[in-house]
């Protein structure tokens, strides 16, 4: 019994899939029909496969947009529609290749913020340490005011405060090189103006 192999018909990928898969089992086919409706069956599945890749990718879509404030949610929705990607259009595929582009920016824009929050939190430890001196000043000054310590030993102390502002001066410059090195590192395009300005300095307090 010849069968049709329905060149002409349109059926839902899933219907046209049932479709064929019936025909294979329950229709006697010559050799070539046989050939034909297992060529028409193989497309369907295929076309189903590439559907279900395609709806997943696009949903990796929507989280890497909705998550578009949160860069670790949203690196990790990019990093599955990589393995999405790759999986149904092939490694070397423009859209694998674009997938692995996005990545690497979110990578750089976590970098980046990583090295923001480092940079806040070493500015706010020099900050507490300058405190910690001011306020050793003001109690060297009431000791002094109150006669309990020599002028000697109130010009040692202050001595002794001078160069712990040093130090944490020269420390905090230090830090400062060290991220504007590291984002210069990331970016290659870190502000030349800044490293100017630590330089500066840097000599100033030298």
């Amino acid at each position: 019994e010849n069968i049709p192999t329905g060149r002409n018909l349109e059926f839902p990928i899933e219907q046209e899939r049932d479709y064929w898969q019936q025909v294979l089992t329950t229709r006697k086919l010559s050799a070539s029909d046989r050939l034909q409706v297992e060529e028409k069956l193989q497309d369907a599945i295929l076309k189903l496969h590439r559907k279900a890749g395609d709806e997943q990718i696009q949903k990796y879509k929507e989280d890497a947009a909705k998550y578009r404030n949160n860069l670790d949610d949203k690196k990790s929705a990019l990093e599955q529609l990589v393995v999405a990607n790759a999986k149904l259009y092939g490694d070397d595929s423009d859209q694998a290749k674009a997938a692995i582009k996005d990545v690497a920016t979110i990578n750089q824009e976590i970098h980046l913020r990583d090295l923001a929050n480092l940079k806040a939190s070493e500015e706010f430890k020099s900050s507490q340490k300058e405190k910690e001196l001011d306020s050793e000043q003001a109690h060297i000054d009431h000791l002094a005011d109150l006669n309990l310590i020599s002028d000697r030993e109130k010009l040692q102390r202050e001595r002794d405060l001078e160069q712990k502002r040093y130090e944490i001066k020269r420390q905090a410059l230090s830090d400062r090189m060290a991220l504007w090195e590291a984002e210069n590192k990331v970016t290659n395009d870190a502000d030349p103006k800044e490293k100017q300005s630590i330089q500066n300095s840097a000599q100033e307090l030298d």
